[in-house]
């Protein structure tokens, strides 16, 4: 939405409310904005819908929002596998059902992944001409950006370590935190500060207080508002994936460099996030090319962070839409 208003276009946001999918579709927040203003961008009723050139439609979308024969851009916001397992687990979220069937739609000009590594994925139903991959999901850099103001951590360390991706049904942060157990069995100067997380969760606790044992358990909070301030106070974030979430986007154009799963494209550092000790290793790895004020570490995380730009996805967006309507 704000890449599309950065290039000029009138764009209608249609709020889906709280409710999931297939369930009674809830009002829009009539009016809600952009929480600082920038954008100038408001919720609107789905029936808005009806008199749109081009929809772009997400992977949760309920089908009622989508018009009467108005092409659409379908982004595949989800992770192939989460999309499985979450509808194996919840079969009313029919979120995989529901991609497999609208591949086929003549109105579905093109299904849009933002990751690479999940193209031979989604290619299994949608059709190779329909199929487009971009590299990257866009970042607000205006407000990801390395000025701003900084976090101060209650329980700070020497060396200040975020990881703040939420739990998925395909990754989660078991085996990443067993390699940040092993990194402050070694060094206890190092604290691991957790972001998103749900306090009730009584059995990702226990990994918690093995971490704790050893003296590297920082912060522990849920959703923050202002998560830049944290990426911007920490000496790195650590993430799971080995795609590019928002979360290592975001970090990244915080100014902070990043360790993530091997075969990330954008990752300061990777790691095999099924053995600790190679996350463990590539933490000290890191930490060393911190202390050692490397160059390489600078351009690397400078040359991640300028590929996530909102001018560059609106642009590559445009074209998709421009086709679509003809199409």
């Amino acid at each position: 939405m704000m890449a599309d208003y950065l290039m000029g276009h009138e764009t209608v946001f249609i709020d889906t409310g709280n409710k999931a999918f297939g369930e009674e579709v809830s009002k829009p927040k009539a009016g809600k904005r952009d929480p600082r203003g920038q954008y100038e961008l408001t919720t609107s009723a789905h029936e808005e819908s009806q008199d749109a050139d081009i929809i772009m439609a997400h992977t949760a979308m309920p089908l009622e929002w989508l018009g009467k024969d108005i092409p659409i851009v379908w982004v595949l916001h989800g992770r192939p596998l989460a999309c499985f397992r979450h509808e194996r687990l919840h079969p009313k979220s029919n979120a995989y059902s529901i991609l497999t069937a609208i591949a086929g739609w003549d109105r579905v000009k093109y299904l849009v992944t933002f990751w690479p590594s999940h193209a031979e994925y989604w290619k299994a139903f949608v059709p190779e001409s329909k199929m487009v991959v971009l590299d990257s999901p866009p970042v607000d850099t205006d407000r990801f950006s390395k000025e701003g103001d900084v976090h101060t951590f209650e329980k700070p360390g020497k060396i200040n370590i975020v990881l703040a991706d939420a739990f998925r049904e395909d990754v989660d942060l078991f085996e990443i935190a067993h390699g940040a157990i092993a990194f402050a069995r070694k060094n206890k100067d190092v604290k691991f500060h957790f972001y998103g997380l749900n306090r009730d969760d009584k059995v990702f606790g226990y990994v918690l207080q093995a971490l704790s044992n050893v003296g590297g358990l920082g912060d522990v909070v849920g959703r923050v508002r202002h998560i830049e301030t944290a990426y911007r106070a920490a000496d790195i974030v650590l993430s799971p994936h080995v795609t590019t979430t928002r979360i290592i986007g975001e970090a990244l154009c915080c100014g902070t460099p990043v360790i993530a799963a091997k075969g990330n494209l954008h990752a300061t550092r990777t790691a095999t996030m099924s053995d600790p000790n190679s996350i463990e290793q590539s933490i000290s790895t890191l930490c060393k090319d911190i202390r050692d004020s490397s160059d390489w570490v600078k351009e690397r995380v400078k040359s991640a962070a300028g590929q996530f730009s909102l001018s560059r996805y609106g642009q590559n967006m445009i074209q998709l839409y421009r086709k679509g309507k003809k199409g």
